[in-house]
């Protein structure tokens, strides 16, 4: 009988070749699509401080997103909810990523980009363009600078979705100071105010020059945050 021995040898790669393995699985990964979760992180990467006030927030500047970017849009599902649209997957991902420490919820209910999940949205950055990540940056800028019944108003007004709302009229009560807060801030023009105001453009110039408030340039193509 003939006995045959096959011997496994060990195979070793030399550094040069190891690093074009790993810049080639680099490259592999950021030609997916983003998830759910990278958009999350690029959220609150973008954000100032790296951080998003709350899931209220973050739910609200994704949504607002998805209306103009397509691939968000075609990753994320929003229903009316009591405020405002609301995503049940974006939720169950924020659960994903803080049990991965990605993220942080802390005493305020802020939720904070951690080291690692800073770390994980750098290796992806590359699969979003640059106007996506600019969209995104003015998006969770503008939402940031709102207090939360702004936030709401501005959602309701200019994107709907305020059917199964309990607090959509009594935002209706105050959307004249809303919008004038809003305005007196800066973060939106004229004929954006006066359309959360709930008021024609000359209306609303006529009511800021009776309040003794400068009013600002109008823009009617003023009606998204960038």
């Amino acid at each position: 009988m003939i006995k045959m021995f096959f011997y496994k040898k060990r195979i070793t790669l030399k550094g040069s070749m190891r690093k074009r393995i790993i810049k080639l699985s680099d490259i592999i990964d950021t030609l997916n699509e983003p998830d759910v979760e990278d958009w999350i992180l690029l959220t609150l990467y973008v954000s100032p401080s790296r951080k998003v006030k709350s899931e209220l927030y973050l739910q609200k500047a994704l949504f607002i997103a998805s209306r103009h970017l397509g691939r968000l849009k075609d990753t994320l599902e929003f229903r009316p909810y009591r405020l405002g649209p609301y995503s049940e997957v974006l939720k169950t991902k924020l659960e994903v990523l803080e049990n991965s420490n990605a993220i942080s919820i802390n005493e305020r209910k802020e939720l904070v980009l951690t080291k690692e999940g800073e770390e994980r949205i750098k290796h992806r950055k590359s699969a979003f363009s640059k106007e996506e990540i600019e969209y995104i940056k003015n998006i969770a800028n503008f939402v940031n600078a709102l207090d939360e019944e702004e936030l709401l108003l501005y959602t309701y007004v200019i994107y709907g979705a305020y059917e199964k709302s309990d607090v959509f009229n009594e935002l209706l009560k105050k959307r004249v100071e809303l919008a004038i807060g809003m305005l007196k801030k800066g973060l939106i023009s004229t004929s954006l105010a006066a359309k959360l105001a709930g008021l024609t453009l000359p209306e609303f110039i006529k009511l800021l020059k009776q309040k003794g408030i400068k009013p600002y340039r109008a823009d009617e193509n003023d009606l998204r945050p960038i």
